[in-house]
């Protein structure tokens, strides 16, 4: 039998061994849900040629049975494994045994994956040297808190030579010769999400400083006292006037802009303004969509004039990562349409005001690039803002209920139908 075929009947079988630990907690009972629990492990490999690195290390549950599949290969061995779309000087990805899901790696931390590179889990060798190396979760350690654990990725005894051509690495870069590679896995009941929590580091790839000042960042739904205090977002908050406003998507925007800043005006395809007593604009609601609207959603956001903080991106599902204030195709297709909090209409409150906003008229079409085959021709979205006192927070409230789209649904009505519980709900901020 084919090298291939060996391999996928093997994960077949376990995969059907394993199935029954992805079955939530009685709906009944808890309406929760928990990962199965993993066993502790520590492994150490010793590669004397980098480039040839093979790592494969099963993590398994208590039962003993394989739960997670992680595989690292140096450069050279990238072309020996079609499972996965390597990249870098030396690649892991994280795979699970007993579930299906949208995401080619665990250990990206986008909820949206679109390129398998999207992850920590790749190392370059310029990532690992100097200042960077002691970059956290961006050097030679990183950790990827999810599904009940912590994984523990970790560079040491690092030898150094020439990159072998110009053409492969940039000038006068080294190279890798050999090292040391840690694997470290442990549990942990509070990572809940089904892909890698966001670390709050900026990629220092992405500063002008490069890796010489280490740079904090925020993760969604962790509202910290630093965080408000930064953006100005402290009360008091002024009173709104109500108003409304309906509209049909796709619009005429020139084209699609993610709402994790606020969208520029010619992407949008929708904005609500929202004024105080006297008419002058406190807040803009906006959202940003492509024709058709396809697997980026409807992507909204609420904006006080002048600030760049999106105030509706802490509204997160613990397991999924995503945001409320998107809307996603399969998010409105049957009784999906009335799953609480994720469902064609989402109730956002905070800053004195209470956000309504709904979703109708869903005209459904193939899509080959949605997780579940359908894109979205056009929409009607309406959008009402009116006062609230008792919403006080300074940022949109995390959601009762967890999202039932974490991990991939042979039928998602079924899985849609019966709510269950936001973990991050009753955490304090």
């Amino acid at each position: 039998m084919p090298r291939n075929s060996a391999r996928l009947l093997e994960l077949f079988v376990i995969f059907l061994l394993s199935w029954a630990v992805a079955v939530p907690t009685s709906w009944a009972e808890e309406r929760t849900f928990t990962w199965p629990k993993v066993r502790s492990l520590e492994k150490t490999f010793e590669f004397t040629d980098a480039e040839s690195a093979n790592a494969i290390v099963l993590i398994e549950g208590l039962d003993g049975q394989p739960l997670y599949r992680l595989q690292c290969l140096g450069s050279r061995l990238f072309a020996t494994d079609n499972s996965f779309d390597y990249s870098g000087d030396f690649d892991c990805w994280l795979s699970s045994i007993y579930s299906r899901e949208h995401y080619s790696t665990l250990l990206t931390d986008n909820p949206r994956q679109e390129r398998s590179w999207e992850s920590r889990g790749r190392f370059l060798w310029s990532q690992i040297q100097g200042d960077c190396g002691e970059y956290p979760q961006y050097g030679r350690s990183r950790d990827f808190r999810l599904r009940g654990m912590v994984m523990s990725l970790n560079l040491a005894n690092v030898h150094w030579g020439k990159a072998p051509s110009p053409n492969k690495h940039e000038v006068n870069q080294k190279s890798v010769q050999s090292f040391q590679f840690a694997v470290k896995v442990k549990e942990d009941t509070t990572a809940y999400s089904s892909i890698a929590e966001e670390v709050p580091y900026e990629d220092p790839q992405s500063l002008k400083s490069g890796c010489s000042r280490v740079v904090q960042r925020h993760v969604p739904g962790v509202m910290s006292d630093q965080y408000i205090r930064s953006y100005a977002l402290n009360p008091p908050f002024p009173q709104v006037q109500k108003t409304s406003k309906t509209a049909t998507l796709p619009a005429t925007n020139d084209d699609f802009s993610f709402a994790d800043k606020p969208i520029p005006p010619k992407n949008r395809a929708f904005s609500l303004p929202i004024r105080n007593s006297h008419g002058k604009v406190l807040y803009i609601f906006e959202c940003s969509s492509t024709e058709p609207i396809m697997r980026w959603g409807v992507s909204c956001g609420l904006f006080a004039v002048g600030q760049i903080v999106n105030l509706l991106r802490d509204s997160i599902d613990a397991y999924s990562r995503l945001d409320r204030a998107t809307f996603f195709p399969e998010q409105l297709i049957d009784v999906c349409s009335n799953y609480p909090d994720w469902g064609a209409e989402r109730e956002f409150r905070l800053r004195g005001l209470r956000l309504t906003v709904r979703v109708t008229e869903v005209k459904f079409v193939p899509s080959e690039w949605d997780w579940y085959g359908k894109g979205i021709s056009h929409v009607t979205l309406t959008a009402e803002a009116e006062p609230d006192i008792k919403a006080r927070s300074p940022i949109a409230e995390l959601p009762k209920h967890a999202y039932w789209g974490y991990t991939f649904r042979d039928n998602p009505s079924d899985a849609c139908s019966k709510p269950f519980d936001n973990p991050l709900y009753h955490r304090d901020p």
